[in-house]
């Protein structure tokens, strides 16, 4: 009997326990095959988890309903970032809120991104109100809080709208048009489904803007689920709330003036009105959400101020966005209350709990005097701070440490940098017994550690991972049905009746608790497997083109880059198991230290037992995304015109310009050019300094840039201003072949190059020439590559000829720099013209953001027979040449040169492209410079072919 009772009780346990592990492995299954490689802050959102969520949810209103609650129509709240699109026109004066996570590094400004799907659903509604007003009187559902941002918006702003939404345009005023039929039919779920038809839309076709940008990430999918759950289980719906940031925390700030929340102070003067008892009877407003971040608290806190100081907004305080995890119920008025959820997603997820470096812009009460006195000390202590910082982080390396210490915030901020930041310039310090950081790059910028839960969203939305410090550990949700019963105990004990949920399907970045939970993630992904995850090679690099930088990762396939997938997965799924160890009828806490313990345990045994099988899974899915990736990025502009670039390649290919014009038989050029192969030494490489290379030559920073540098707004004068001079120099050799040209009649151009400094800066230097006297000098066709031919300051002179030193501000991606195109409609010259049609052809077949390989080009244009058409069109003043005169040397010389220097270092907006290390586009270009630059632009044509076998010729650097 007792074996019978014991085999009876190992078979239970072994069931659960298999149960238990299949429950995880459908866990790490759906995470990794439903991962936003695309996204930071998407990856709770996977089908497991929403399942759960929406099961959770039914479970709720069955629950309620069983319990004997009335449950009335719903209210849906569909807030949307204001500026997810920018307005048309810009108001200067208009304050706006600006709160999201932006890192400015070496390589640029990397942003979050903004929620376009919710700005387009409130575009889609945005007559509803308007509309509704017209057709029914009574009754009526929508209430749209229309904002500022009216540009998009306005009825005669439809080019502006096709133009942000060229692919999808019309869909999206088809779904439009049929939902405006449902509210004039006054079927409010269907309008509910149209929208959510709308979401999946969004997704499905990989919503995209004009730039190739995705629209719509995964957290859509949030929407979608919640949606259909609601669909599925309300009634009807009493009211729908629209409009731009009306959740928005109102709170006047020195970072944030008051009228920048005016919508949000709009909508809680609206909604306060609606919340009144049903039937006369005590009724609870439920605020309900799928997940965090949507502005369900931040409401909640306007409502609470609203109910003190009504509309003295002046007044109104912060409330604690740190996301809870209990139900909480207020008294709004005589028979209303109002309830405060979790998130439903926060039952199956974990709450890290510690404290945060937020602006000290952000404190409501540091003033003026105190700000003064903080940055004085600073000032008079920056170096000695620098040292303490510096002598910290020495200590600490060779120590055996926890993820956390509990000796001071100092320690524990020199932990997580040593983690997580390769460089950073934040320097921790104590001042008057709080504790802060400062930029050492600008000891203006000042930040103060305060905890999470009375952090600004600026803070919440830190994504400097080693900036936020979680020293208390995390708590985990209680059991689901406990939590449930515990809620209906809390409305039977205030003597409810009818209960109306508020449902958020706002629609903002995802970036303020999914950021949290992130930066947590990479702590203890980067504490406990030091040797597999590497952030740089990780979905969590920082980046400033997002999609085309992963492009490029999962290109490389670096083992890396799967290694840091698989740890990242061990720590959830070891997260996860946790939640389930811990699920009973309260809330548990670990602190720092059990917590690392643990999560180490958990993970390290799920790798001993699923590493294969979560290796096979992770690898399968990385293949995918990179052919997908591929199809869309594979010829994307950015990825060859910026995130290509090499500076190094750029210095040899400048180097071997020097020599050239150092080497060739003309004393005009060798003179001009000589010297200037020297090297920058130490010295000051601010832009406009005079300095000297480390042979004498006189030269001058012309611009600098980081080697690092993504920021297409810093590389394009750069860029531009480098290849027009070079340009302009290589083309002065044209001269040497004309035996009509005095060389009095020489305009040329002072020479330049790039050098690096021993600290990884980038300086264009150009050599120092005379001032150019006041003699009068004629133009010629050269100077087509000028600026401004009037001003004497971009003049100087050597051997007694007029020299040209400014080309900054020029564009060279068009005309001679790419064949003739012109990017603009309308082109009178008939040689653009026929580039412009294969161009735009070309843009119709693949995406308006590809370039267009030189070897397409020339594909195109010989399928079309063009070249008869251009020749026809050349100069009758051409000069013609044999292809075995001697001059031809030189044109071979120009030539290969030119399109080595296309090849290499291309301009930001270039369309026509000769792809970096192919030789088929090299080649090709040769033949298009050949036969339509250099007669259309240069007024010479070769008689027979100018190379005898293209094939064969090679860039002028490997």
């Amino acid at each position: 009997m007792k074996n019978r009772k014991l085999n009876k009780l190992i078979t239970f346990s072994i069931f659960f326990l298999t149960a238990y592990c299949n429950d995880t492995l459908d866990f790490a299954k759906s995470f990794i095959e439903n991962y936003d490689i695309a996204s930071k802050y998407t990856h709770e959102y996977h089908p497991f988890v929403l399942e759960k969520t929406k099961n959770s949810f039914k479970q709720l209103r069955d629950s309620l309903t069983n319990s004997g609650f009335s449950l009335d129509n719903d209210i849906v709240i569909l807030g949307y970032q204001e500026d997810a699109i920018p307005a048309y026109t810009t108001n200067w004066s208009e304050n706006k809120i600006d709160d999201e996570a932006a890192i400015v590094t070496e390589q640029g400004k990397e942003q979050s991104d903004k929620n376009i799907f919710g700005f387009l659903t409130g575009f889609i509604l945005k007559d509803a109100q308007w509309l509704e007003q017209k057709w029914n009187n009574k009754g009526q559902k929508f209430n749209h809080i229309l904002g500022r941002n009216r540009d998009f918006f306005d009825d005669s702003s439809v080019v502006f709208q096709k133009h942000a939404l060229p692919n999808d345009y019309t869909k999206i005023i088809n779904i439009r048009d049929r939902i405006e039929k449902e509210i004039y039919k006054q079927d409010y779920k269907n309008v509910l489904s149209e929208l959510i038809e709308l979401w999946q839309t969004f997704y499905n076709s990989q919503l995209r803007n004009i730039a190739g940008k995705a629209l719509a990430s995964q957290d859509i999918l949030f929407s979608i689920s919640y949606g259909q759950t609601l669909l599925d289980c309300v009634s009807g719906v009493n009211k729908f709330f629209v409009g731009p940031d009306i959740t928005y925390p109102i709170e006047t700030l020195n970072i944030q003036k008051e009228d920048a929340t005016v919508n949000a102070q709009k909508f809680i003067q609206t909604l306060q009105t609606n919340l009144k008892p049903i039937d006369n009877e005590s009724t609870a407003y439920i605020f309900s959400s799928f997940v965090d971040g949507v502005g369900k608290s931040t409401l909640l806190n306007n409502v609470i101020n609203w109910s003190k100081y009504k509309t003295d907004f002046a007044k109104y305080i912060r409330c604690d966005n740190s996301s809870s995890q209990d139900s909480q119920i207020y008294e709004f008025d005589k028979d209303v209350f109002i309830v405060d959820l979790p998130a439903q997603i926060s039952h199956f997820a974990f709450k890290p709990d510690g404290s945060v470096y937020n602006d000290i812009e952000s404190l409501k009460d540091c003033d003026q005097n105190f700000k003064t006195k903080l940055k004085n000390f600073i000032k008079q202590n920056k170096k000695q701070l620098e040292e303490n910082f510096e002598n910290l982080k020495i200590k600490l390396i060779n120590e055996s440490k926890t993820i956390y210490s509990e000796t001071s915030p100092e320690l524990n901020f020199a932990l997580q940098t040593l983690n997580l930041a390769n460089s950073q310039p934040w320097i921790p310090f104590e001042f008057e017994n709080k504790h802060y950081i400062f930029d050492k790059n600008n000891y203006n910028n000042i930040k103060i550690l305060v905890p999470l839960s009375n952090a600004h969203s600026t803070g919440l939305k830190e994504a400097r991972p080693e900036q936020m410090l979680f020293i208390n550990g995390i708590s985990l949700p209680q059991n689901y049905q406990d939590f449930v019963n515990n809620l209906i105990d809390k409305l039977k004990q205030k003597n409810v009746k009818k209960i109306v949920f508020v449902n958020f399907l706002s629609m903002y970045p995802r970036t303020s608790r999914e950021n949290v939970r992130v930066n947590f993630i990479l702590q203890y992904a980067r504490q406990i497997f030091k040797d597999k995850f590497k952030i740089n090679n990780s979905f969590y690099k920082h980046t400033v083109f997002r999609e085309q930088e992963i492009y490029q990762l999962l290109k490389d396939g670096k083992e890396d880059l799967l290694n840091s997938f698989i740890a990242e997965t061990a720590i959830r799924m070891a997260l996860y198991e946790l939640m389930g160890n811990h699920s009973n009828n309260q809330l548990t806490s670990l602190s720092s230290i059990n917590l690392e313990q643990q999560l180490k345990n958990h993970a390290f045994s799920i790798l001993q037992n699923y590493e294969n099988e979560l290796q096979k899974i992770a690898l399968n899915k990385l293949l995918i995304d990179r052919e997908k990736m591929h199809d869309q990025f594979y010829l994307d502009r950015i990825y060859h015109n910026v995130l290509k670039i090499n500076f190094d390649e750029i210095i040899k290919l400048s180097d071997a310009i020097t020599i050239i014009f150092q080497s060739i038989n003309n004393e005009y050029y060798s003179n001009l050019w000589q010297s200037l192969n020297g090297q920058l030494t130490e010295s000051n490489y601010k832009k406009g300094t005079v300095t000297r290379l480390d042979n004498g030559q006189e030269i001058i920073i012309v611009d600098t840039i980081s080697e690092k540098s993504k920021d297409a707004d810093q590389l394009t004068p750069f860029i531009s201003r480098l290849r027009a001079q070079l340009y302009s120099s290589l083309s002065a050799l044209l001269w040497m072949i004309q035996e009509k040209n005095n060389i009095k009649d020489l305009v040329g151009t002072a020479p330049i190059a790039v050098k690096k400094t021993s600290s990884g800066q980038i300086c264009l230097v150009q050599k120092v020439l005379p001032k150019l006297s006041e003699r009068k000098f004629n133009k010629n066709y050269f100077l087509k590559f000028c600026v401004d031919t009037s001003n004497k300051k971009c003049w100087s002179e050597f051997n007694n000829i007029a020299h040209c030193t400014d080309f900054s501000n020029i564009g060279t991606y068009f005309g001679l720099y790419a064949y003739g195109y012109i990017p603009i409609p309308n082109v009178n010259n008939p040689i653009s013209m026929l580039i412009n049609n294969v161009v735009d052809e070309y843009n119709k077949e693949t995406k308006s953001n590809f370039i267009l390989p030189t070897s397409v080009l020339l594909e195109k244009i010989q399928s079309k027979n063009l070249f008869k058409t251009i020749e026809q069109n050349y100069s009758k003043k051409n000069i013609v040449i044999r292809n075995d005169d001697e001059k031809c040397k030189i044109i071979q010389l120009f030539i290969k040169t030119i399109c080595t220097l296309d090849m290499i270092l291309k301009d930001v907006n270039s369309t026509i492209a000769i792809q970096k290390n192919d030789l088929k586009d090299f080649q090709t270009s040769l033949i298009l410079f050949e036969k339509i630059t250099l007669p259309y632009f240069f007024n010479i044509t070769i008689s027979g072919n100018l190379f005898n076998d293209y094939s064969q010729i090679l860039p002028i650097i490997s």
